[in-house]
């Protein structure tokens, strides 16, 4: 197994979104073009 690899669940829901990492860390974003943005920072 490639240990580069991490996974993400995510929840969205109105206002926000929920995100889970294949390490355990939780995060949560606002669900508009600033969240997506830091979201896509993260990956």
């Amino acid at each position: 197994m490639n240990k580069d690899i991490k996974y993400f669940g995510i929840d969205i829901s109105q206002k926000v979104f929920d995100v889970t990492d294949s390490d355990g860390n939780y995060y949560q974003f606002k669900n508009n073009e600033l969240g997506f943005k830091k979201f896509s920072k993260l990956l």
